[in-house]
């Protein structure tokens, strides 16, 4: 049936004449209340038919005025219209609306709005104004031809003169001329939205603020609001400018343009863009680019051209050519391999290709004088790398790139520095890399370059001293701190820093049996002490400093601390940290204390223990395994369901971070009770379970992982998604889901008979042949190995992955890797004689499998 056939139907189903008349009118009224105008225009037409009420005539009014503002709405015009002439020819009892007036007016059918004006004062108030408004922008449009129809009482005719005389002075730049014409326009006149225009298009260059604060007064459904939307597209900043000024199209756009200064030739070359329209392909942008590019620019339009061929490279550089433009520079070449590197997320290819394009910029500017333009951009290459990818600032336990690729990036971060000497952020920046994996000679000769040039700078003050805390130099470190001070007296992070390094200098005094020196280093330190965290690590320190001469008075002290942490979990954990710091046996002192009978801790004092944690961790501190098997009982015990989720994510970083695994399998599946399936709590869980892999990829776990990553990257969690992508790559290895090739079971060095080829090696050919990609592709190779197979050789390159599957080939050759005789198959029992193998042991048993792996299977 076709869908005409199939709405005749539906109308016929209706039958509204089979209906009642109050059954018929409570339907139509229905219908008009649920904004169904075309159901409700057929069912008051019936009514109508049957007794004209007036009731049902206005409800037809209103559902014809429902329909046209519906149409028109969809930018049918021309069909609204109809609906608003067969409201109109009900009657003229029918008010007159509006919305139809202006209607009248926007298609150019003024003579009919102003035969109707009479009528105008049946509306209300807002709505009279808002007609009014929309005459007198028409007669200031077309002058005398509306002027002279209206009476010459109406406000719209007496004050169209002082309009028009205010518009030309503006136009004309005449200030005295405009302020003068603006003071014959009365406050209430129609045409005072268009003074309130001109008064903001006055203050447009020297107060945008007051402009558009002035502009705001002036009614989104002004006559005058095309002017409006004009001047407020042309406050907006740069950056936004040219979006909206292409979807405004026509006039607007041309006055936007002219209020902000642009020359004729600029506007023409908008309008050319505009008809490009709003979502313009790559290709068009670049035809018109590169017929238009001496007028935008020869610089802009390069840049632009280069952004415009990053989609779909690299097929769009053949598309680029045949427009007939010069070919491409290797830089430019090179630039766009980068940008297209970093779109794919490859950071191998990327650092590679910012190295050669770095180096091609180096090569260049030997070959004359570099400028210091050119040394900036070198610089900044070098550095781009490590910009897109943050290697520097990630901490040591974050680390998941490969050695090779993480060094060649921090080499030429070093290296910008010999371009762009008086970048202070990248001298910091390798600082507190070299200083977070303990390579303090890196540091130090890093931090001698940046203290020559800013001696007195306060980063680099701050950084001194906190090299010399991590060399053990604490007395150069509190004259450092004190020159800080000196400076900045309020500077709470280095009066902290110092006190931890007096209190560092401090253990380091009572681990060589000197409690009077510690004695008198915590004495220092409590000149800067500030904060409660500071004073309570003093406290506990001189508690234990006293425990050797007075083990009585010792206890009390840190007895006396703990009680004030709430003898919880909180004063466990800064007993347990202090105590190792200085060699005590945690659990020992825990004891003593009577600290360790601990039930099940609130959620404060749990939070607040995780807080002291990450504390000790954040300043470089590692927990060590006294420490983790004494917090481990405790910790346990805690109720982790009680935690708010941000909460509970915190406690799993800082968990996996102290090494804690079993508390975070805790901790992370009480958070899947509670959030199933949650993406970061999925991969928690795993990798406290197996923090050293699962290899085996068929584990129900490794299935939920692997879902958890294809969640959090629906949800758009890139770092998360990231995250657990290197736990699974970390668990499977360069060969994917199932058991490594490279792993053997004493079974698999079972004698077989020898093969003349290895199912291995015609793929081996073929990637000598045509290549690694069209190699897999002719085999159909499995997806996941595909991409293991990419990142060994993309990693290491082709060769290097040839080599390694020679190796593997060899291995399947000989019935195990070469290198060393395999393993017996029957290890002797312990203490006895090696038990001799059987005759059927010499022989390959024909009726079994071979064990190991068929890489193509």
């Amino acid at each position: 049936m076709s869908k005409k056939q199939k709405r005749r139907a539906a109308s016929r189903s209706r039958k509204p004449s089979q209906l009642p008349p109050e059954t018929l009118a409570e339907q139509a009224r229905q219908h008009l209340d649920a904004n169904r105008f075309r159901d409700a225009i057929a069912d008051f037409k019936q009514l109508l038919k049957q007794e004209p009420r007036p009731e049902w005539r206005d409800g037809l009014a209103d559902a014809y005025a429902g329909r046209a503002n519906e149409l028109a709405a969809k930018g049918m015009h021309k069909e609204a219209m109809v609906m608003w002439d067969n409201r109109a020819a009900l009657g003229a009892d029918v008010p007159p609306s509006v919305d139809h007036l202006m209607m009248l007016i926007r298609t150019g059918r003024l003579e009919s709005a102003l035969d109707q004006l009479a009528e105008s004062s049946k509306m209300a108030k807002a709505d009279q104004d808002r007609l009014r408004s929309a005459i007198a922008a028409q007669t200031l449009a077309q002058g005398a031809d509306i002027a002279d129809r209206l009476p010459a009482e109406d406000p719209i005719r007496r004050q169209a003169p002082a309009a028009s005389a205010a518009l030309d002075a503006y136009c004309a730049g005449n200030d005295p001329a405009l302020r003068e014409a603006l003071s014959g326009i009365p406050f209430r006149s129609p045409y005072r939205d268009l003074a309130q225009i001109l008064k903001a298009l006055q203050m447009l260059p020297d107060s945008p603020k007051e402009a558009t604060r002035a502009l705001e007064r002036v009614a989104d459904d002004s006559g005058f609001a095309p002017l409006k939307q004009a001047a407020e597209l042309a406050l907006l900043p740069e950056s936004a400018f040219l979006k909206e000024a292409l979807r405004a199209h026509g006039n607007r756009m041309r006055m936007a343009c002219m209020l902000r200064g642009w020359p004729d030739a600029r506007i023409a070359l908008l309008g050319e863009l505009s008809q490009l329209g709003d979502h313009a392909k790559p290709d068009a942008l670049l035809a018109f680019i590169h017929k238009r590019g001496s007028q935008l620019g020869e610089g802009w339009a390069i840049r632009k051209t280069l952004r415009l061929l990053l989609p779909n490279f690299p097929n769009s550089i053949q598309r680029f050519k045949a427009l007939g433009p010069p070919g491409l520079s290797d830089l430019e070449e090179i630039l766009i391999d980068c940008w297209y590197f970093e779109e794919i997320e490859d950071l191998h290819s990327t650092a590679h290709g910012w190295s050669g394009l770095a180096g091609e910029l180096i090569y260049r500017a030997k070959e004359g004088s570099a400028t210091q333009e050119d040394r900036l951009r070198i610089a900044l290459a070098l550095r781009r790398a490590d910009r897109f990818s943050d290697i520097l600032s990630a901490s040591p336990d974050e680390d998941h790139v490969p050695p090779h690729v993480q060094q060649m990036i921090l080499s030429e971060v070093e290296q910008s520095l010999d371009w762009d000497p008086e970048d202070r952020d990248t001298y910091l920046r390798l600082i507190d890399f070299y200083r977070a994996r303990g390579r303090a000679k890196d540091a130090r000769r890093i931090l001698a370059a940046a203290s020559e040039r800013w001696p007195e700078d306060m980063r680099v003050l701050q950084a001194s001293m906190e090299t010399a805390i991590d060399s053990g130099a604490f007395k150069k470190a509190s004259t450092i701190a004190r020159r800080i001070l000196e400076i900045d007296p309020i500077n709470t992070e280095v009066r902290d820093a110092l006190v931890d390094a007096h209190l560092a200098h401090a253990r380091k005094q009572m681990l060589k049996n000197r409690s009077d020196l510690a004695a008198k280093e915590l004495d220092a330190a409590r000149e800067w002490a500030r904060s409660t965290h500071a004073s309570e690590q003093l406290d506990i320190t001189a508690g234990l400093n006293r425990l050797d001469n007075d083990l009585e008075a010792g206890l009390s002290e840190l007895g006396r601390v703990a009680e004030r942490l709430g003898n919880g979990l909180d004063a466990q954990v800064a007993m347990v940290l202090a105590a190792d710091a200085v060699r005590r046996i945690p659990s020992s002192l825990l004891k003593s204390l009577k600290l360790r009978q601990i039930t099940r801790p609130d959620a404060d004092d749990l939070l607040a223990a995780l807080a002291r944690l990450r504390r000790f961790l954040d300043r470089g501190g590692k927990p060590s395994e006294r420490v983790k098997d004494t917090l481990s009982k405790p910790l346990a015990k805690a109720v982790w369901g009680q935690l708010q989720r941000q909460d509970a994510e915190s406690a799993c970083e800082t968990l996996r971070r102290a090494g804690l695994d079993d508390v975070r399998q805790k901790a992370a599946k009480a958070a899947l009770k509670q959030w199933r399936g949650a993406p970061i709590f999925e991969m928690h869980a795993f990798e406290a379970k197996y923090p050293h892999g699962c290899y085996d990829g068929f584990n129900h776990e490794v299935l939920r992982l692997e879902s958890a990553l294809d969640r959090a990257r629906q949800e758009g969690d890139t770092r998360t998604a990231i995250r657990i992508q290197n736990v699974l790559d970390r668990s499977f290895g360069p060969f994917g889901r199932g058991p490594s090739p490279f792993q053997f079971s004493p079974d698999d060095f079972e004698p077989e008979p020898l093969m003349d080829e290895s199912p291995l090696d015609p793929f081996i050919e073929m990637i000598e042949e045509v290549g690694l990609e069209q190699a897999m592709e002719a085999i159909q190779m499995p997806k996941p190995l595909r991409k293991d197979l990419r990142k060994v050789a993309r990693e290491q390159g082709e060769g290097a992955l040839i080599d390694l599957l020679d190796i593997l080939s060899e291995g399947l050759l000989a019935g195990g890797l070469p290198g060393g005789p395999p393993p017996p198959r029957n290890p002797p029992p312990k203490g006895g004689k090696p038990k001799p193998a059987s005759k059927s042991d010499d022989k390959p048993d024909d009726e079994d499998p071979p064990t190991q792996l068929d890489l193509f299977s």
